[in-house]
């Protein structure tokens, strides 16, 4: 249902003709009536917000499992004590909480035996972060293991100008981005890529209203543990990843004097690997050097940011036809 409903409004999103505004009328979903707005006069205006309280509360969260690899390392399972599941964290204020920065990986290692040294093309075997303010995203790094990264913002808004007002969400667009380098061999002059046994990996950005999707954005990729070729994956996207560089505005419909919503923004990044490593080997005075040249699966999903703090902004108009 879900899926449906957010098709729905990207078929029917970007009516207002501004290539720098990209608009979603959201109203349906949350209201159950489809309401019209004047996008126009909302873009002209938007800076004219009436009263309104708000809430804030933020939860970061990240945990890496690295699976058993001889060579990558042995078992490691982590979860933060701050990990809080599906609740939400208790800091409430009306002051603005910012996302927690985290971060919880497992570095490779080099090694020395004798005349030979082993090095790898990775940094991390893997790794999950929340980073805020500068930069500002969701990773998920993978080499071989599994990693989830979270970040979860909410605002509560409620409807203080004592008259029914249009509500709208406005923030600039994110754009999801993926590193992606296949494991490889390289010796007297030729590369082989070795086949690995899968890998897949998801970054999204979402927006609910009262726990309703209004707005999403997801990347995704897979190569799939029956693949016969190393070079073989599938990379899927939706949402207006490819706009360049908008402003996403949401109407949210017209809320009545003291109406009480919440607006959620979700953004994550997952990445998973059972893969394996080709090899590099140099020599030089005696000394031979062998590098490990494995998976590296990176996904990042941007944190809207401006002036340090999150860049989400809900406002109110009136007289919107």
């Amino acid at each position: 249902m879900k899926s449906i409903l957010v098709a729905a409004l990207v078929c029917t999103a970007a009516a207002y003709a501004d290539v720098n505004v990209y608009t979603v009328n959201a109203s349906q979903i949350v209201t159950g009536t489809n309401q019209g707005v004047s996008w126009s006069y909302v873009v002209a205006n938007q800076n004219n917000t009436l009263p309104s309280q708000f809430e804030n509360s933020t939860l970061s969260s990240v945990w890496h499992d690295q699976l058993p690899l001889i060579y990558l390392g042995n078992w490691m399972f982590y979860r933060p004590a701050w990990y809080n599941g599906n609740n939400w964290a208790p800091q409430w204020s009306v002051l603005l909480q910012q996302p927690y920065p985290a971060e919880r990986d497992v570095p490779t290692q080099t090694s020395v035996s004798g005349n030979v040294s082993t090095y790898y093309s990775n940094q991390y075997v893997v790794r999950s972060a929340v980073r805020f303010p500068n930069p500002s995203d969701v990773q998920a790094e993978v080499a071989n293991g599994t990693a989830h990264a979270d970040m979860n913002y909410r605002v509560m808004v409620t409807n203080t100008s004592g008259q029914t007002a249009d509500y709208f969400i406005s923030l600039p667009t994110p754009k999801l981005t993926r590193k992606y380098t296949e494991p490889f061999s390289y010796n007297n002059g030729a590369y082989a890529y070795p086949n690995y046994g899968s890998a897949a990996s998801m970054s999204s950005f979402e927006i609910y209203v009262d726990g309703l999707p209004v707005f999403s954005q997801n990347s995704m990729l897979e190569h799939p543990k029956s693949s016969a070729d190393a070079h073989v994956k599938l990379e899927t996207s939706f949402g207006p990843n490819a706009i360049p560089n908008p402003t996403v505005l949401i109407y949210l419909g017209k809320m009545a004097a003291n109406a009480t919503f919440t607006v959620d923004m979700v953004v994550r990044a997952e990445a998973t690997a059972a893969a394996s490593c080709g090899t590099s080997f140099m020599s030089s005075f005696g000394q031979e050097y062998i590098t490990k040249n494995c998976l590296d699966l990176t996904e990042t999903a941007p944190i809207p940011v401006a002036n340090s703090s999150i860049a989400l902004k809900v406002f109110a108009m009136q007289a919107v036809q």
